[in-house]
C-alpha cells in the first residue's frame, strides 16, 4: 500500500537536513540498529561487510568533513535476511532464483517505517539508489559497471523499495557473479545506497595520478556538463584536464576541451534522467574553470594521501552553502590500473599466450624480434578494436613493453597490457569475452591491478563498438586474403636464400624486409583475433538468453567445435589419432606406459 505523501512543511523537523546544505553531519536522529544505518556525526561506522565497499567509503569522507549529498545504507544483512539466509548463490540456477526472491519482495511493515524515518533524515528530492557491495570499489576490484544504479527516484518508501529491488537483484545478474568468481571474489553480499541527488551543473570523475601513464605528477581530471552518468556510461564525451604539480608546489592545468551538444539532467516531470540539449554557446566552451579543475584535482590528491593510495573519485558541482558551484563528492575508491607503474609496486609477469611461441630458452636476439613482433601484433589488435592511430602513436614506446625477458625467458608484463588495451574504446582488458588476456594469480603481499574501466579520454566512442565489430567481420574475409598473399609474397623469395653464406649486411636487410612486409602488417590475423571473443561472447549471451539453465560455456564450445581447419588444431587431433591406435596394441601402451622391458 502506498504512504501518502505528508506535505512538505509537516516532513520537516528541527533535526532535518536542508535540501542545500551538503556537509555530512546528518544531525536528524538516526534509524538505530535494524537493517538500515543513518550516518551520524559521532555514532560508530560499520564495516564493509556490513555496508559494502561504497558505503564505507561515503562512511569515510563524512567522517572527514568533507561534502557529500546525505545518505543512508540498507545493511548486507537486510538482503540476505530477505533471500531467506543462508549460504550466497554459486550456480545460475541458484543465482536465477535469489535475482527473481530480490525483485519480487514485498516491503516489510517495520522496514517501511524504517525508511520513512530515513527519508527524512536525507530530505525531499530526487534520490539516487546505488549499490555497495562487499568488496566493490576495493584496491583489487572496483566492480564498476556490473551492477544496477537508480537514478531520480522520487521521495516514496514504495518508490525506494521498488529502486533498492532493482539494485539487490543485479547482484545476481550472470555477468556479475562471473566477475567475482573471476576474481575469487566469492558470492558476496550487497548493501544498498540511497543519496540526494545532486542538482549538478556539471560532474565528472578525477585521478589522483595519470591512469594510463601512472605519472605521480599529474592527477586527470574529466567534466561534462549535467550529471556525471554519460561520462560513466561512456555515452558522452567529456573535457579533460592534466593537473601537473611542478616546483614549488605549484600546478599547471593542460586543458583538451571537445564538442559536448548533450548533457544528462534530472528531469523533474518525467522524473528520470535523460539526455538533454546543452545550449549551443556552451558546447565548446571548457565545463570547468582552471582554478576549479586545480581545485578538484588537490580534492583527490588530499584523499589519496588520507587513504594512503591513489583514488578514483566520482564528483560533481552543484548548488550548496558555498555558492551555486559547491564541490559534492559522490563516490572514491582506489585505482585499480596502475600496477607496476606504482613506485615499488608489484610487478606481475604471464607466459599465458607467450610459451606457446616461445616456449624455452630464449636468446636475446630471439626476444628483440619477439619484442618488436609483440608491439607490433597489439598495435593491430587496439587499431582493429577501434582504437584511434593518434591515441596509438602517443602511446608507441609503452607497445614495445608489452613483453619482457625474466631468467632467460619470455613473459608478458601484465600491467602495461592493461594499460595499452585501456586505448580500445568501452575495453575492459580483463574482460574475457573481449579480448583474452592473462589472468596472474593473487598475490599475498599486494593486490594486483583489478578490471580495468573504459578510458574515459576515449570511452565516449564505445558506443559504435557494435558498428565497428559489423564492418570488421565484413571485411575479414579479404583482410585475411590479403594477408595470405602478403606471407606468399614475402617468404617466398627467402626460400631461396643462402643465409649462411650471407653477410651481416644481407642479414639485415632479408630481416628488415621481412620486418616492413610481414611482422608490421600483421592486420589480418590482429582483426581475427578480435572478431573471435566478440562473436563467441555473443553466442554464449544468445545461450544464456534463449535457453535459461542451460551451462552457456559448455553449449557455445559445443556449436562452434570440429573445425578441420584451424591448423593450430592439428596437434591436438593427431595425438587424438596417436592415442586411438594405441587403445588396440597392448604393447604401444607398455611402450608409452614406460612399462615395456625390451
Amino acid at each position: 500500500m502506498r504512504v501518502p505523501r505528508v506535505p512538505r512543511d509537516a516532513r520537516r523537523t528541527s533535526k532535518a537536513v536542508d535540501p542545500h546544505v551538503t556537509n555530512t553531519s546528518h544531525s536528524a536522529a538516526p534509524v538505530e540498529g535494524g537493517p538500515l544505518w543513518v550516518p551520524t556525526p559521532r555514532g560508530p561506522t560499520p564495516g564493509p561487510a556490513e555496508i559494502g565497499g561504497k558505503a564505507y567509503h561515503l562512511a569515510r569522507l563524512a567522517r572527514m568533513g568533507l561534502v557529500v549529498a546525505p545518505f543512508f545504507v540498507l545493511r548486507t544483512e537486510a538482503l540476505t535476511c530477505l533471500l531467506g539466509g543462508g549460504a550466497p548463490p554459486e550456480t545460475e540456477e541458484e543465482a536465477e532464483r535469489a535475482r527473481e526472491r530480490a525483485e519480487r519482495a514485498p516491503l516489510p511493515d517495520e522496514l517501511r517505517k524504517a525508511l520513512r524515518e530515513a527519508l527524512e533524515v536525507v530530505g525531499d528530492g530526487p534520490l539516487a539508489v546505488r549499490s555497495s557491495a562487499v568488496g566493490e570499489d576495493g584496491e583489487r576490484s572496483s566492480f564498476a559497471g556490473q551492477f544496477e544504479t537508480v537514478l531520480g527516484v522520487s521521495w516514496d518508501e514504495d518508490e525506494v523499495w521498488r529502486a533498492v529491488r532493482r539494485v539487490w537483484a543485479s547482484a545476481f545478474h550472470p555477468r556479475a557473479m562471473a566477475y567475482r568468481r573471476e576474481r575469487g571474489e566469492g558470492a558476496g553480499a550487497m548493501a544498498v545506497v540511497v543519496q540526494r541527488l545532486v542538482e549538478t551543473v556539471a560532474a565528472g570523475v578525477a585521478f589522483s595520478v595519470d591512469p594510463v601513464s601512472g605519472d605521480g605528477a599529474t592527477a586527470v581530471v574529466s567534466a561534462v556538463y549535467g550529471l556525471g552518468e554519460g561520462l560513466v556510461s561512456g555515452m558522452l564525451e567529456a573535457d579533460t584536464y592534466f593537473v601537473r604539480t611542478v616546483a614549488d608546489g605549484e600546478a599547471t592545468v593542460e586543458t583538451k576541451v571537445v564538442h559536448k551538444p548533450r548533457a544528462f539532467r534530472f528531469d523533474a516531470a518525467a522524473r528520470e534522467v535523460r539526455a538533454a540539449e546543452v545550449a549551443p554557446a556552451l558546447r565548446d566552451e571548457p565545463v570547468l574553470t582552471e582554478a576549479e579543475a586545480r581545485a578538484v584535482a588537490k580534492q583527490v590528491r588530499t584523499l589519496a594521501a588520507a587513504f594512503g593510495v591513489e583514488q578514483d573519485v566520482e564528483w560533481a558541482l552543484g548548488p550548496g552553502p558555498e555558492g551555486p558551484r559547491q564541490l559534492f563528492l559522490l563516490q572514491t575508491r582506489p585505482i585499480t590500473t596502475l600496477g607496476e607503474a606504482r613506485p615499488g609496486a608489484l610487478r606481475v609477469w604471464d607466459n599465458d599466450g607467450v610459451v606457446e611461441s616461445l616456449p624455452g630458452v630464449t636468446l636475446p636476439l630471439t626476444y628483440s624480434v619477439a619484442r618488436r613482433a609483440f608491439g607490433h601484433l597489439y598495435v593491430g589488435h587496439c587499431l582493429g578494436l577501434g582504437a584511434s592511430e593518434r591515441d596509438v602513436a602517443d602511446h608507441r614506446a609503452a607497445f614495445h613493453d608489452i613483453v619482457g625477458l625474466v631468467r632467460g625467458r619470455v613473459y608478458f608484463d601484465v600491467a602495461t597490457l592493461n594499460r595499452v588495451l585501456l586505448l580500445v574504446p568501452g575495453m575492459a582488458p580483463r574482460d574475457r569475452h573481449v579480448a583474452p588476456m592473462p589472468e596472474p594469480p593473487a598475490s599475498p603481499d599486494e593486490p594486483l591491478p583489478g578490471p580495468l574501466p573504459p578510458d574515459l579520454l576515449l570511452a565516449a566512442r564505445a558506443f559504435d563498438v557494435p558498428g565497428h565489430v559489423l564492418r570488421s567481420t565484413a571485411r575479414l574475409a579479404d583482410e585475411l586474403d590479403a594477408f595470405r598473399a602478403r606471407v606468399r609474397e614475402v617468404l617466398n623469395p627467402l626460400a631461396a636464400a643462402d643465409f649462411r653464406a650471407a653477410t651481416p649486411d644481407e642479414l639485415r636487410g632479408h630481416y628488415e624486409r621481412l620486418d616492413r612486409g610481414l611482422l608490421s602488417r600483421w592486420e589480418g590475423p590482429a582483426l581475427n583475433d578480435n572478431l573471435v571473443p566478440h562473436w563467441t561472447g555473443l553466442l554464449r549471451q544468445m545461450v544464456r538468453s534463449w535457453l535459461p539453465g542451460t551451462p552457456p560455456g559448455a553449449l557455445a564450445n559445443q556449436l562452434i567445435a570440429g573445425g578441420s581447419d584451424i591448423v593450430s588444431a592439428q596437434p591436438v587431433r593427431l595425438l587424438a589419432a596417436l592415442a586411438g591406435r594405441a587403445r588396440g596394441n597392448a604393447r604401444l601402451q607398455a611402450l608409452l606406459a614406460g612399462d615395456a622391458t625390451g
